[in-house]
């Protein structure tokens, strides 16, 4: 007789020919959340695909959305360091901004509202390295420094 499917797998949709792979690596869902805390990737092992990862990484996202912001915090795939504070030209009305890198901790120019580049990869002129700018922290970023943001806009 087979062993019950975990409560994780089941409200992930995790299909019953992979359940074994995902309980062979994760016995508990405590296990599986302080994985994807670490910000380690699931289809690295073995019998986890594409299609099962993004399934727990789904349910991660939705059940646990504290420990989801923390792995962002922890994680250097998401850029969450804006500066207004950037070189400006003289006789531009545009608005410029930069991103810290995650990696090396270069700031990069960019220009316009910086609800355009929410959610986007970006890479680093200095080092390549391509962190997603986190949408959260961008938008409040933009709330906070850009001149024709309102709190309508947010």
């Amino acid at each position: 007789m087979a062993a019950e499917q975990p409560s994780f797998c089941a409200d992930a949709s995790i299909s019953s020919q992979t359940v074994d792979s995902v309980r062979e690596h994760f016995a508990t869902e405590d296990e599986l959340t302080e994985f994807l805390v670490a910000d380690k990737k699931l289809t690295d092992l073995e019998g986890i695909g594409n299609k099962t990862a993004g399934r727990l990484r789904s349910w991660f996202e939705n059940e646990h959305q504290e420990l989801e912001q923390k792995r962002r915090e922890q994680s250097d795939a998401y850029c969450r360091v804006f500066v207004a504070d950037v070189a400006v030209p003289d006789d531009d009305d545009k608005f410029y901004f930069g991103f810290v890198c995650p990696k090396c901790e270069q700031t990069n120019n960019l220009v316009g509202d910086p609800a355009e580049f929410a959610g986007r990869p970006y890479a680093c002129v200095a080092c390549g390295w391509t962190p997603l700018l986190d949408s959260d922290v961008l938008n409040k970023f933009r709330a906070d420094n850009y001149p024709s943001s309102t709190e309508d806009d947010t």
